[in-house]
């Protein structure tokens, strides 16, 4: 099976997927929705009912936790350069990890300009992975960016410091792209209404009534990486299941 393959006989409306349970759609592959699952039909429908203020005209998905950027970090190339028993254990990694049903899709192949088999990982795309951020001046692109590299700890540390920091300098592309934006983000009383609103409680720990960040983009291996990001997965996706059902 690849990206895009059944998707309208897959496709799903809100209501059958609420009446999915709370195990079945936590671990629900939403590559089954089409080769865009954080824009999907299915999930704009739920950004609509989890996010008030979600306007697809201003707005767009996004998926929060990526492999792609990692896997450069911890092996020094990107994936489709690495040998196959490098992809082999990085695949055996985030299999270990993630919560799935069996059909879930870790990597396609496709053939390269050179006539080559090559392999190419996909991002986890279930439901606790999913987040919406405005589309103009691209901040979605640009947290992929030095020196963030699509650690979404590393984004929530700069907008921490856009809420709470009287000195927030604009320095880099993704400060400069929160600053433009600074409108849709004074819709929020603050960095944790921010954080509530948006169901990333997830992303932190509690310790004596004090929030720490769990530490992403500071993992010492891609198998810790990829730990503590489905870890962060399962529980906001049970999170946001729970808004679902009681919206029904």
């Amino acid at each position: 099976m690849t990206i895009g393959d059944n998707a309208e006989k897959n496709k799903l409306t809100l209501n059958e997927f609420r009446s999915f349970s709370e195990e079945k759609a936590v671990k629900y592959d939403f590559l089954k929705q089409g080769a865009e699952p954080d824009r999907s039909e299915l999930t704009n429908t739920i950004y609509e009912e989890i996010f008030p203020w979600y306007d697809s005209k201003k707005h767009a998905g996004d998926t929060l936790s990526t492999y792609r950027t990692a896997i450069r970090k911890y092996y020094g190339k990107h994936y489709p350069s690495l040998d196959r028993a490098q992809q082999l254990e990085i695949i055996s990694i985030i299999k270990r990890y993630t919560e799935h049903d069996g059909d879930m899709l870790f990597e396609e192949q496709y053939v390269s300009n050179e006539g080559n088999d090559c392999y190419r990982l996909l991002n986890n795309y279930q439901l606790g992975n999913f987040g919406i951020f405005p589309t103009q001046d691209g901040i979605n692109p640009k947290r992929a960016k030095a020196p963030y590299l699509d650690f979404f700890d590393d984004f929530l540390v700069v907008l921490y410091q856009f809420y709470e920091e009287d000195d927030f300098s604009p320095d880099y592309e993704l400060t400069k792209a929160i600053q433009a934006q600074k409108n849709y983000f004074d819709n929020f009383d603050g960095f944790w209404d921010y954080v509530e609103k948006n169901f990333l409680q997830d992303f932190f720990t509690e310790d004596d009534k004090s929030y720490s960040f769990i530490d992403l983009s500071g993992s010492d291996t891609f198998d810790e990486y990829v730990e503590r990001a489905t870890s962060i997965i399962n529980y906001r996706g049970r999170r946001i299941f729970s808004v679902l059902s009681k919206n029904e």
